[in-house]
């Protein structure tokens, strides 16, 4: 969708509007086999994870006495708001997995969608929800392997606390995948983005699309963006130190990127795979399968690198001349 103003910033070489943010060029999609291989994998993966969650369901049930978890607000930085425990625990992990396998759903559902409306091409399988989790994922793995070798060789510690038995890493991860999405996608980025567009007085985009995602992006909305990536990335500082800024800030622009192209699905089954990629031990004792298809799904993300560092150049040039006019 372009705006009457499209064709005026196109003609002044810019790669996006700087009225409604769309792109003004044909974008080179990533090669289809690499999509279409990136996406059987993030698939796999994302099943043997909800399989696992369901799966273990009773033997969470039975230990949720020992274990908890704690809900934050944010003030201005995350601060625990109540330890949540025992038949507490049970309900909100159940709802969470069931808003987990709805937000997978969700992703599976548009790409099938988008498939089928495009004649079930191969070249459809590229610019959707779950193929882009494969990818950005992939790449955030990648990237993160890349930061534990340098930290590594600087003599950095990296080692996290505690984390428990199997069933309080389930529970703790799972409140993770969703809670903190609500706290960082919503609260902090989708509430104040709505809050501005109704001052303004934007019609274009109806205010509950602000809260759930799925909206165009505008230059302003930049400030929440970096905020919410910041909040989120502050966050982790208690249980694993400094050195996880870094990953987790980046993280936190991924998630907002999803956030406003798909929406709050597309973000929390980001957030799902990739924290419960521990799910291949908890549900068979070993690793082997699961792992490989992650590594595998690395691999095969990687020629999307140009195609990200295209897209961000292209918003940081255009923001650039924007700001100086």
């Amino acid at each position: 969708m372009t705006c009457d103003r499209c064709d005026e910033c196109r003609k002044k070489k810019y790669n996006f509007c700087k009225f409604c943010g769309e792109p003004l060029h044909q974008e080179k999609k990533v090669i289809p086999v690499f999509a279409a291989i990136v996406t059987v994998f993030v698939a796999f993966i994302l099943l043997f994870e909800l399989i696992t969650g369901w799966v273990k369901l009773p033997y969470l049930m039975d230990n949720a006495s020992d274990a908890y978890v704690n809900l934050y607000y944010l003030a201005p930085i995350p601060e625990k708001l109540i330890e949540v425990s025992g038949t507490g625990l049970q309900i909100l992990y159940i709802l969470e997995l069931i808003i987990v396998t709805v937000s997978v759903g969700l992703c599976v559902r548009t790409l099938i969608r988008k498939f089928r409306k495009k004649g079930m091409e191969i070249e459809s399988i590229t610019d959707n929800a779950l193929t882009e989790n494969g990818s950005l994922n992939g790449l955030m793995f990648a990237f993160q392997m890349v930061l534990l070798i340098i930290c590594t060789m600087m003599g950095i510690d990296m080692s996290a606390g505690d984390l428990g038995p199997t069933y309080q890493q389930m529970f703790s991860l799972m409140n993770a995948s969703v809670y903190e999405e609500f706290l960082c996608r919503i609260v902090a980025l989708g509430l104040p983005i709505m809050i501005v567009s109704l001052i303004l007085k934007r019609k274009d985009t109806a205010f509950w699309k602000y809260l759930l995602g799925g909206f165009r992006f505008e230059k302003w909305m930049m400030i929440f963006v970096i905020l919410s990536a910041l909040l989120f990335a502050l966050g982790h500082l208690g249980g694993w130190g400094t050195w996880k800024v870094i990953p987790t800030f980046v993280f936190g622009l991924v998630t907002a990127y999803l956030f406003m192209k798909y929406g709050i699905y597309a973000t929390i089954t980001f957030h799902f795979l990739t924290d419960f990629m521990l799910a291949e031990e908890w549900l068979l004792g070993s690793v082997g399968v699961v792992t490989l298809s992650v590594l595998a799904l690395a691999f095969f993300s990687l020629p999307t690198v140009v195609i990200y560092g295209k897209k961000v150049k292209g918003f940081v040039k255009d923001f650039i001349k924007t700001e100086a006019q």
